[in-house]
C-alpha cells in the first residue's frame, strides 16, 4: 500500500529548507541546468521510484489497483481545499479544458472570451467548436503590466458571453491574472469560468475554494513534479450546469444494465473517468504531493520568487535586454520572459540547450521572439549565474 511519508528530511535545524538536499532528489545531470518546468517538470527520485514500485507490485499480484484512485481524489481535494466529489482525473490540462468545452452544451452564437496570451492546449478546442457549431470567440489583448486586466476582461463581456476561459498564470510571460475577482464578476452575471491552471499548480499555493472558479484544470507533469500522463479537472459544486462527458465506460456509471438498456451516470465530475487506468501514475502523483508538501509550497514560492528577482536584477540593466514579464511582484510568477533586442531569440534558446546544456523555452507565441526561463525548486543560484553569463554574452555580440 502507498505510504504518505518519506525518509527524506528537507529542513535544517533552524527550520529553513536545505535546498541542496532538495536538488539531490532529482536525477537531472548536474553538469547541465534545467529552466523549463513551465513546459515539462522533472520528477524527483521518490516519485520515479514510486511509479516503478507500484507498477511491479500491481503486476506481480495481478491487482487493478483501482481503489487507489479514490485515495488520490481525497488526497488532492485536501491539497486544493475542495471536496473530493469536485475532482476528476484526466491526462493533462488540455484534456480537462476539452472536457469543459465539449461538455458545456454551447450553441451557435454563444460567445467565449479568451486572451491572446493563451496556450494552444487551452484554446484549440474552442477554435474547433467555432468551426463546428458556430460559437463566437472573442480574443482579448491583455495589459502586460498586469494592472488593467480585470477591467479589460470585464469590458469585453457582452450579453452573448457564456464562457470566460483564461489562464491562472500565462505561459507567455508568467503574468498572474486576477482570477478571484473575475470569477466573482462572472458568477453574478451567469458566465461560466474555465481556468487553465497548467502554470501555478505546484508553483504557488492554490486554494480553489478561495479562488472559487467554476472549472479549473491542471497537469501533474509540471510544477508539482508528478509523472507524465495524469492531471485533473475541478468542477465547482456551485456550477449548476452539467458537464456532459465526451467518453464514458466502466466507472462512469452509477448504474448499468445492458439487458434493459440502462445507463445512469455518476452525478459527480468523476463520470469523465472510464475504463482501466495507469495506477502507477496515480500513486506517483500522490507521492509528488507528498514531496511538495514535505518541502512546503510557501517555501517553494518564496525560493522561486527570490531566484526570479535575482535573475531579473542581473540582466535588466543591459540596454539590449527587454524584460517582458510584469515588473510588479503581485502580477509576476516564477516564469520570466525576456527578449534580446535585434536577435533571433528562438535560435538562442536552442543554442543554450544544444551547445551549453541549459534548457529554456523559446516563446514564439504572439510573435514575441523571446526566451522564457522557469525558476523551480531544483534550481540553484550557481546555475542562474551560468545562464546570466551566457545571456549577457549573446546580448553583447
Amino acid at each position: 500500500p502507498h505510504k504518505q511519508t518519506s525518509n527524506e528530511n528537507f529542513n535544517l535545524k533552524n527550520g529553513e529548507v536545505d535546498w541542496e538536499i532538495v536538488r539531490k532528489q532529482f536525477g537531472f545531470r548536474k553538469d547541465k541546468a534545467y529552466f523549463n518546468f513551465g513546459s515539462l517538470g522533472l520528477s524527483p527520485n521518490m516519485v520515479i521510484n514510486e511509479v516503478e514500485r507500484s507498477y511491479r507490485f500491481l503486476e506481480n499480484n495481478g491487482y487493478s489497483g483501482h481503489g487507489f484512485i479514490e485515495m488520490l481524489r481525497k488526497r488532492l481535494a485536501l491539497f486544493l481545499n475542495v471536496s473530493s466529489e469536485e475532482i476528476g482525473f484526466t491526462r493533462n490540462t488540455t484534456e480537462g479544458i476539452n472536457i469543459a468545452a465539449y461538455g458545456l452544451d454551447l450553441n451557435k452564437g454563444d460567445e467565449v472570451i479568451t486572451t491572446l496570451d493563451e496556450h494552444i492546449g487551452g484554446t484549440a478546442c474552442w477554435l474547433k467548436l467555432e468551426k463546428e457549431i458556430g460559437i463566437s470567440i472573442k480574443l482579448v489583448k491583455l495589459d502586460q503590466t498586469g494592472k488593467g486586466n480585470l477591467e479589460i476582461i470585464k469590458n469585453a463581456i457582452t450579453k452573448r458571453t457564456k464562457v470566460l476561459c483564461v489562464s491562472h498564470i500565462t505561459s507567455t510571460t508568467g503574468m498572474v491574472l486576477p482570477i478571484s475577482e473575475l470569477v466573482k464578476h462572472c458568477r453574478k452575471i451567469g458566465i461560466t469560468t474555465v481556468i487553465d491552471g497548467a502554470q501555478g499548480f505546484g508553483m504557488v499555493p492554490i486554494n480553489l475554494r478561495k479562488l472559487d472558479p467554476d472549472i479549473y484544470c491542471s497537469s501533474g507533469h509540471k510544477w508539482i513534479c508528478g509523472p507524465k500522463g495524469i492531471g485533473f479537472i475541478f468542477k465547482n459544486s456551485k456550477l449548476n450546469k452539467k458537464i456532459k462527458p465526451v467518453f464514458i465506460g466502466a466507472y462512469s456509471d452509477s448504474k448499468f444494465d445492458l439487458e434493459n438498456k440502462t445507463i445512469i451516470l455518476k452525478r459527480t465530475i468523476s463520470n469523465i473517468e472510464y475504463g482501466t487506468r495507469n495506477i502507477s501514475l496515480v500513486q506517483g502523483f500522490s507521492k509528488a504531493l507528498d514531496f511538495v508538501e514535505q518541502i512546503g509550497i510557501d517555501a517553494i514560492r518564496e525560493r522561486c520568487s527570490k531566484m526570479s528577482e535575482y535573475f531579473i536584477n542581473k540582466i535588466c540593466e543591459h540596454p539590449d535586454i527587454l524584460i517582458l514579464s510584469p515588473s510588479k511582484v503581485r502580477f509576476r510568477s516564477s516564469l520570466i520572459t525576456f527578449r534580446i533586442m535585434n536577435k533571433d531569440n528562438l535560435a538562442i534558446s536552442l543554442y543554450l540547450r544544444s551547445e551549453k546544456g541549459i534548457a529554456t523555452r523559446g516563446i514564439h507565441e504572439k510573435n514575441l521572439n523571446a526566451i522564457r526561463v522557469s525558476f523551480s525548486l531544483q534550481n540553484s543560484y550557481e546555475e542562474i549565474d551560468r545562464l546570466v553569463t551566457l545571456i549577457l554574452a549573446e546580448a553583447d555580440k
